[in-house]
């Protein structure tokens, strides 16, 4: 059985799960953590879905750190590979996707990083349209590792497998998610949740760790196209 864990935090995100779920496959064991667990509960059990589970959201505004958090929990707990996806973005999730053999994969895996930033070098003195500049300065100057060697992953879609090493990565990504999450608060950013810029949190433990991590796309599985 395939696991997939996804977040539907506030009613726009309830309304997206709402929306797109039907795209999951339904021999899929699908997670849910949710600010509104009876009225997610009452859909999915409508639906074709026959293996869910839905549980409270238990902070009372949403930290993007907790896509990690909650996904290494998961497969802790299952013991099995969890495919994280953003709740808007399963529409966008292909059957080469959805099909894939998620025992074979071995690493945390993506499948993307930022959009024109190879490393986290590029985000000194960053200028974007959605955070005030100069945004990640103050914390790439804790990290102790090489910037250029820090990849900065987009955190829409990844898989966490059932791997010792990954409660090491949660334990440091909860040391350094304080300042993304303090950047949250006391900085300029359209964000509604504490700690944007995840992917690079992600990125520097990893990196921090020499943690190995794979682009998820290698685990896709081949689909043939029948004229």
């Amino acid at each position: 059985m395939t696991n997939i864990l996804l977040l539907a935090v506030g009613d726009s995100y309830i309304d997206k799960l709402f929306k797109y779920y039907s795209k999951i496959p339904s021999d899929y064991n699908v997670t849910v953590y949710t600010s509104n667990k009876s009225k997610v509960d009452l859909v999915l059990k409508e639906s074709s879905i026959t293996n869910f589970n839905v549980y409270d959201y238990d902070s009372s505004k949403f930290s993007y750190f907790d896509k990690f958090k909650l996904t290494i929990n998961l497969a802790n707990k299952l013991e099995e590979t969890v495919l994280y996806v953003d709740v808007g973005r399963i529409e966008e999730i292909t059957d080469d996707i959805w099909q894939m053999d998620l025992s074979n994969v071995k690493n945390i895996s993506f499948n993307s990083t930022w959009g024109g930033v190879s490393s986290a070098n590029d985000l000194i003195n960053f200028q974007s349209e959605y955070l005030e500049s100069n945004y990640f300065n103050n914390i790439l100057d804790t990290f102790d590792v090489d910037l250029k060697k820090v990849p900065v992953f987009l955190e829409r879609v990844f898989i966490v497998p059932f791997k010792q090493s990954m409660k090491t990565v949660l334990n440091e990504l909860e040391i350094v998610r304080t300042i993304f999450e303090q950047n949250s608060k006391t900085k300029q950013n359209v964000y509604s949740g504490l700690g944007n810029g995840e992917g690079l949190g992600i990125g520097y433990v990893l990196t921090k760790l020499k943690e190995p991590y794979d682009n998820l796309n290698i685990y896709k599985r081949k689909i043939n196209n029948v004229i």
